[in-house]
Order: C-alpha cells, then structure tokens, then sequence
C-alpha cells in the first residue's frame, strides 16, 4: 500500500486500485492505512501524510 501511494505522490489512489493491486477487499486497505498511519503519524487521528480522499481514496503528502 505504501509502495503505491509513494508512486502515486501528492495524486489520490482509489481504494478499488490498492484492494485490485493486493487482491483483498477494500476493508482490508482501510484497516492497513490506520495500521500505517499508527506507525508514521505523530497524531494518527489527525495525519499529516497519509490523507483520506473523501469518496476517492487516499494520498501521500510530504515534502523530500
């Protein structure tokens, strides 16, 4: 999941695309991203780089 939101930098990857990708249901990915988030946020209930695209998906924000 990670690997393709850092391909997909600053753009929106849908929750269909990462459970194709992975061949699990969507669930699955919305249950990884607060796994993610728990390890990679300083405050998971407000992320700062994982974001949630409402009605789309996620995307990665950061700054190299």
């Amino acid at each position: 999941i990670l690997n393709q939101l850092i391909k997909s930098k600053g753009s929106s990857v849908t929750r269909e695309l990462l459970s194709n990708l992975l061949s699990v249901s969507p669930r699955t990915i919305d249950v990884n991203i607060n796994r993610l988030r728990i390890k990679i946020e300083k405050n998971p209930s407000y992320p700062l780089y994982i974001l949630s695209v409402r009605g789309v998906g996620y995307k990665l924000e950061y700054n190299n």
